[in-house]
């Protein structure tokens, strides 16, 4: 008799934050939903989907893409006064979680699933706590359960590292929005002027 999985739909950031959750949700039968507006320039967009495609091939998880749509990422973050100057983390960082949350929330509650949950918690400059409440907040709105988590925890984040070396997936060095690429620009000018 076959034991019936959990059906868990899983907002997926990127291959390597994937590969973390993995680590914790061997238990579950994931769909990575991929959809991260945020992503900026698009072929870095480009770049992780395809590295998230691997990874779900190699695992035999489904995926699926939401329409890449930055615009509508840029108009709901600028609801946030001088959002383009706030540094990782955070109140930018607050509402591009939410942007993506929801989007996932409202793509299982078309397609039937009942517990949503996300890989942002992998990153390793990412608040877990703070990622939880805003998944169980929304999960709660669309009449869902969250699965709240640190995949970077436990083993996770090594996990990680090991399998993208093994699997030859890329490994992004900056959370992927444009203002993370400006603040770690102009951080780095500022350090070799000090130096």
């Amino acid at each position: 008799m076959r034991i019936m999985k959990e059906k868990i739909l899983i907002h997926t950031c990127c291959g390597p934050c994937l590969l973390s959750a993995l680590f914790s949700l061997g238990e579950y039968d994931l769909t990575a939903f991929y959809c991260n507006s945020n992503i900026f320039p698009q072929d870095e967009y480009v770049k992780r989907r395809d590295n998230t495609i691997k990874v779900c091939r190699e695992k035999s998880i489904n995926f699926v893409e939401c329409s890449y749509d930055h615009s509508a990422w840029l108009s709901f973050v600028s609801k946030l006064a001088s959002f383009q100057n706030f540094p990782e983390g955070g109140d930018r960082c607050l509402l591009c979680f939410e942007f993506r949350i929801r989007k996932t929330a409202e793509y299982a509650r078309q397609h039937s699933f009942q517990i949503i949950a996300t890989t942002l918690s992998s990153g390793s400059n990412k608040n877990a706590k703070v990622i939880n409440a805003i998944g169980e907040r929304i999960a709660s709105e669309y009449g869902l359960k969250f699965l709240p988590a640190d995949f970077k925890k436990r083993g996770g984040f090594e996990f990680s590292i090991k399998e993208c070396r093994r699997l030859g997936i890329y490994r992004q060095n900056y959370c992927g929005c444009e203002f993370s690429i400006r603040r770690g620009r102009q951080n780095s000018a500022s350090d070799k002027i000090s130096s």
